[in-house]
């Protein structure tokens, strides 16, 4: 895990904000904060649903940060 002094604020990347999983991650310009997406579980009519919801964070809430995988090497 990367220390959060480090993370890039021009990428997306995994961040750590002290839930059991990481979450897609990127500096917001208009707030100056940490945006992430979380995801989120319930039921629409019955039927589980499955969505996001992005939040934001204080620069000093990120606990760490881990780079995108690299999905385009086989």
């Amino acid at each position: 895990m990367n220390t959060p002094n480090t993370a890039p604020k021009d990428t997306t990347f995994l961040g750590n904000f002290g839930w059991p999983w990481l979450c897609m991650t990127r500096w917001n310009e208009a707030t100056s904060q940490w945006t992430y997406a979380n995801m989120q579980f319930g039921l629409y009519e019955g039927v589980p649903d499955i969505y996001y919801e992005t939040e934001n964070e204080p620069e000093d809430t990120l606990k760490g940060w881990l780079p995108l995988p690299d999905l385009t090497t086989p």
